[in-house]
């Protein structure tokens, strides 16, 4: 590893370290304090994608145990079917569940481009398929976590009105993206997402 990469992974791991204690305090100070509002409930949510890249390395495991050892819980979206899950980090990731330290959701269902423009795994394609992949990757992943899914994560973060009816009916309550619609579209009142 070269010395310039090794000062910018020191930089990422200093401002990750600094985030997570400030969190914490501020969690801690009298300035957090949900009662005086509870309509405006404010959740935060920390999502780590791509966790089945997981490679066991130092660094991965040093990154972990920061939020383990905060007690902050993380929401790990795992590609069911584009790579096997290592043991080690199966194993990992169900004792942080135990601990209540992990969510697991399916991150697509391979992460695969299907758009014939941009980038996308679901948008666009038909409602069966959609629902059919959702189905597919939320009880693959129940299977070996021995858990319940409720968040789906699309790839790309692209989604369309197909993938909310998918999720919808495939008892998917969250759906975490950074994108929204670019166009307007009906969402009928009894989804629950």
């Amino acid at each position: 590893m070269t010395r310039d990469r090794r000062r910018r992974l020191w930089i990422i791991l200093s401002c990750l370290v600094l985030t997570l204690v400030s969190l914490r305090l501020f969690i801690a100070s009298s300035y957090f304090d949900p009662s005086p509002n509870p309509a405006k409930k404010v959740v935060v949510v920390f999502r780590n994608d791509d966790i089945q890249e997981f490679s066991g390395s130092a660094m991965d495991h040093r990154f972990l145990k920061l939020f383990a050892e905060n007690g902050i819980p993380q929401t790990y979206a795992l590609v069911p079917f584009k790579k096997e899950l290592g043991v080690e980090l199966v194993s990992l990731l169900k004792e942080q569940q135990t601990r209540g330290l992990a969510e697991i959701a399916p991150h697509g269902y391979a992460h695969q481009n299907l758009a014939a423009k941009g980038k996308s795994e679901f948008a666009g394609q038909p409602f069966e398929d959609q629902a059919g992949k959702i189905r597919s990757g939320k009880a693959h992943l129940e299977r070996i976590f021995q858990r319940e899914v409720v968040t789906f994560i699309p790839p790309f973060n692209s989604y369309d009105s197909n993938t909310l009816r998918a999720c919808s009916q495939e008892g998917i309550k969250v759906l975490s993206s950074s994108h929204f619609f670019r166009f307007p579209i009906p969402i009928p009142s009894r989804w629950p997402i």
